[in-house]
């Protein structure tokens, strides 16, 4: 069964898509409209004067193409462990901390979650070749892809073998207040779950800056996910 592309753009980015689709699933790609992943990993924490690295838990739900909730427990040693929700419904950001909860709806804050909710997408790869995504070949292995649902664009680089080095967008970080890189980089080994290919490990960096890394080690492809889970008026204690 071929792979089918619905995305609109030149003939050179639709081929670099196509190729690295079959690079990553072969010639029957799944269909991702909904995802739970859980992933452990550690991400970089400023306690008192220091940067250090902490270990993470994190929990990632996405109902595509403009929902994502990030569940994430972080436990550092001898401070007492940190928990939190992020999550976007498609058009406020509404976070989740010690029982509190906040929804924004800042112009920067709600662009930014939008990119990165792109950019995680992409390394997924399927979602890129949907009919409102319009892709634009940069070079032989370079690629743009705009989501109109999202008003978004991703740069996606490929390596010799179709297989993805690393994804980006330029939006707003709000630890900084400004206007930085982000940055999904993949292993190219993969790993298995439940028939869904997925790399074996996650790095996300701020400019040249790592923020978190993480392996996945649960995958769940389609689940029913109702939409109050990320307006966060379901269930957000984190177990």
């Amino acid at each position: 069964m071929p792979v089918l592309l619905l995305a609109r753009g030149d003939q050179e980015s639709r081929t670099l898509l196509k190729e690295a689709i079959e690079a990553r699933y072969g010639s029957r790609p799944p269909l991702i409209e909904t995802m739970r992943l859980a992933f452990n990993g550690k991400t970089r924490v400023k306690l008192g004067p220091l940067v250090t690295w902490v270990p993470l838990e994190l929990k990632a739900q996405f109902k595509m193409p403009n929902s994502v909730r990030w569940d994430f427990t972080a436990k550092p040693v001898g401070v007492a462990v940190m928990r939190g929700i992020e999550s976007y419904d498609g058009s406020r950001l509404h976070i989740w901390r010690g029982g509190n909860t906040q929804s924004l709806s800042d112009v920067n804050v709600i662009s930014s979650a939008q990119q990165r909710l792109w950019a995680i997408a992409a390394t997924l790869l399927t979602p890129l070749s949907d009919h409102f995504v319009e892709l634009k070949a940069v070079d032989g292995f370079t690629l743009t892809a705009h989501n109109s649902h999202l008003q978004s664009t991703v740069t996606i680089q490929f390596d010799a073998d179709y297989h993805i080095d690393q994804v980006w967008v330029n939006c707003h970080n709000s630890e900084t207040n400004r206007v930085q890189r982000y940055t999904m980089r993949v292993d190219q080994e993969l790993a298995v779950f439940n028939e869904v290919l997925i790399p074996r490990k996650f790095l996300a960096y701020w400019d040249d800056e790592v923020w978190f890394e993480a392996e996945p080690t649960a995958v769940d492809n389609n689940p029913v996910i109702d939409d109050s889970v990320f307006t966060l008026a379901s269930e957000v204690v984190i177990s």
